[in-house]
């Protein structure tokens, strides 16, 4: 809205505006009038869309104006080439200051125009301009590996890392720029593969001789003509991702045994999902406990969580409120890595219902789940004294260990450790000032209009992590306009 002494001026009336950045009134303001322009922004989401501008010219790029001779016009007609040293609107620059050839006061008249690319770093009104562009910027997706499948139903992703550079405080105040993933199916994809069958009578069967693997719906089964006859035809159905029951729906005629058509079987299609997101949780950080014990006849695993000072969570610039201690709850999922526990045994992670998670392969890197938590101070070795979470985990037996029927039990000869300084305290907890590393990401979907579904492969240990789904962010990571 535009107001003139305060008067409301009527669009395409007293001004016109045909887009860009550029308000052209039909009579000119007098000298010491009042003007007042209001721009109503509206609501995210609802009736504005936001978009980064893949902008075109530039400060530092050249601009020619040449004369058109197919509109009768003259080389008289034809300036120079100038340098643009600032952009005024979204659709009009300013540049060096222009005494050459070619310049009229005919603003109706159209001519072309020759654009250049800054090829060489400039120094324009005291300023360096470099020849850099936002189009030669990298894109880089952030991605991380489901730890637990998902559901066509689920509503909640767990991944082994997502915080900050999922949704990291400097790149916009709000939550609308990176408000989506993409999740991709990394299942391996086998094309089926089948032979026909001439009969005597020249009609056609199918031999399945590879039933394929990867497939989320029924693949199409494609026979060739034959010379003289009528075309075969049929469908498959799914068995446990591969073709399972093949149909004949037309044997078709004319086929001979001495040039049995070709069979067809359509490949599998990579499963992907694009889906919103309405909130972003998780953290990582350091084991600086490690502690077993048996409760209820069930055994369990207990892990001291500790987010070191340096680490980018404690880093109000990027996650927006600083992390001192990590957040995980009861129910959630996380990755162990890095770990230098040695049990000498096969670990067997379970849920908090009993059913299997993964097994570990290397020490006690798997994906767990937390059975409880609580926050307390202690005394960490190379540390000192600070805070951090205790997690409990269900584990399976261990062949080599006796688990003792009090709260906390350790026994320091069954364990091993690399030459890192420990202590054994009392209860049983072993604290050294790292033991391994922790990593969670939790992400509440705010809705699924196609669902898929992604699988997630813990029984090949700490490394099947990397053969499951993978999700990305939709975004790139922001090249500038980071928020501080």
């Amino acid at each position: 809205m535009i107001f003139i002494n305060d008067i409301l001026q009527q669009p395409e009336v007293a001004y016109n505006f045909t887009g860009g950045g550029t308000v052209q009134f039909v009579e000119p303001p007098e000298p010491g009038d009042s003007s007042k322009v209001l721009f109503y922004k509206g609501s995210g989401d609802v009736d504005v869309v936001f978009t980064d501008i893949l902008e075109t010219v530039k400060t530092g790029d050249t601009l020619d104006i040449n004369n058109n001779p197919e509109q009768g016009q003259g080389t008289g007609l034809d300036e120079d080439v100038r340098t643009v040293v600032g952009i005024n609107t979204i659709d009009s620059v300013q540049t060096t200051t222009y005494s050459g050839p070619g310049v009229t006061n005919d603003t109706t008249l159209s001519r072309p125009l020759t654009w250049c690319k800054q090829q060489v770093d400039k120094i324009i009104n005291g300023q360096e301009i470099g020849k850099d562009r936002v189009e030669y910027e990298p894109l880089i997706y952030p991605t991380s590996y489901l730890i637990q499948p998902i559901s066509l139903a689920s509503t909640i992703v767990y991944v082994d890392s997502v915080r900050p550079l999922f949704d990291t405080y400097t790149e916009s105040g709000d939550r609308d720029f990176q408000n989506k993933i993409k999740i991709l199916s990394q299942d391996t994809l086998v094309s089926a593969s089948a032979t026909a069958i001439v009969s005597d009578l020249g009609t056609v069967s199918i031999n399945v001789t590879n039933v394929g693997s990867g497939y989320t719906v029924a693949p199409t089964l494609s026979i060739a003509n034959p010379s003289d006859g009528t075309r075969a035809a049929g469908t498959l159905t799914l068995s446990g991702g591969g073709v399972g029951v093949v149909t004949i729906t037309n044997p078709g005629t004319g086929y001979t045994n001495t040039n049995p058509p070709v069979v067809l079987i359509s490949e599998p299609t990579i499963v992907r999902e694009e889906i919103g997101v309405d909130d972003y949780s998780g953290d990582y950080g350091i084991l600086v406990g490690f502690g077993l014990s048996t409760v209820s006849g069930g055994n369990e695993i207990i892990l001291d969580f500790y987010i070191p000072t340096d680490s980018f969570m404690r880093d109000s610039e990027y996650v927006g409120t600083g992390i001192t201690v990590s957040g995980i709850g009861t129910g959630d999922y996380f990755s162990v890595f890095s770990s230098n526990v040695d049990t000498n045994e096969t670990i067997d992670s379970k849920s908090n219902d009993g059913t299997p998670i993964g097994v570990t392969t290397s020490f006690i890197d798997c994906v767990y789940q937390v059975k409880s938590t609580y926050i307390l101070e202690k005394n960490v070795v190379g540390v000192g004294t600070t805070t951090v979470r205790r997690v409990f985990t269900n584990v399976g037996n261990i062949s080599t260990e006796s688990f003792s029927s009090s709260l906390i039990t350790f026994d320091s000869s069954t364990f091993t450790f690399d030459t890192r300084t420990f202590t054994v305290y009392a209860g049983g907890i072993s604290s050294a000032s790292n033991m391994g590393r922790f990593s969670w990401g939790k992400i509440q979907l705010e809705g699924r209009t196609s669902p898929q579904e992604f699988n997630f492969y813990g029984n090949n240990g700490i490394i099947g992590i990397s053969s499951s789904g993978l999700l990305s962010r939709f975004e790139p990571l922001k090249y500038r306009d980071y928020t501080s």
